[in-house]
């Protein structure tokens, strides 16, 4: 059974400094597309080849330290429509280049 999952998110974020310039809590939202597909055969030995594709919108809210060019942050994320699911994530944001 080959099973595929895939979502494209882009989001337009609002970012507040507080606390000094390291602190940055952000809010926006955006678009979602997710793509989900199974092809293969049931257990019965019957074909299944299923696709769908949902269309969502996102909510979010996250909180950002930036410390010199690394950045870790954390994230929430809503998708209200679509796939309906509830994200929260976090990571390192690294500058590669400083804009003046």
């Amino acid at each position: 059974m080959d099973r595929q999952y895939w979502e494209v998110n882009v989001n337009a974020v609002y970012a507040e400094h507080i606390g000094g310039p390291q602190a940055q809590p952000y809010a926006g939202v955006g678009l979602n597309v997710a793509k989900k597909a199974v092809k293969g055969q049931t257990i019965g030995g019957l074909p299944i080849d299923r696709s769908e594709t949902n269309y969502g919108l996102n909510a979010l809210a996250g909180f950002k330290w930036k410390l010199s060019r690394i950045a870790p942050y954390v994230e929430f994320r809503y998708v209200l429509e679509g796939s309906k699911q509830f994200v929260i994530t976090g990571g390192l944001d690294i500058a590669v280049a400083s804009v003046p």
